[in-house]
């Protein structure tokens, strides 16, 4: 992540869902050497109806000087499975 230090970026994705899932956030943090969080992002939350659809997703960060780590996830609600795919990290 070194690499596009103070530089803006987006975090893009598809985000697919099997099962009950109501809602879904994406977040995103970036860390320094010594764990200090740097930036979090959080993405508001997005309904999916259909299982099996994809839905593309964003998150824009300001990459901080020091920015050691990235680390992304997913929270989200009710039952079944959530993935990420096609992710790529895109300079501004």
């Amino acid at each position: 992540i070194s690499d596009y230090e103070s530089r803006e970026v987006s975090l893009d994705a598809a985000l697919r869902i099997e099962g009950e899932i109501a809602t879904t956030q994406l977040w995103v943090w970036i860390s320094a050497d010594d764990g200090e969080i740097l930036e979090f992002r959080k993405l508001d939350s997005v309904s999916l109806v259909a299982n099996g659809r994809r839905q593309s997703v964003h998150v824009h960060l300001d990459i901080p000087e020091r920015a050691k780590e990235l680390c992304y996830g997913l929270f989200f609600s009710g039952s079944g499975q959530a993935w990420l795919e096609d992710l790529q990290l895109n300079e501004e």
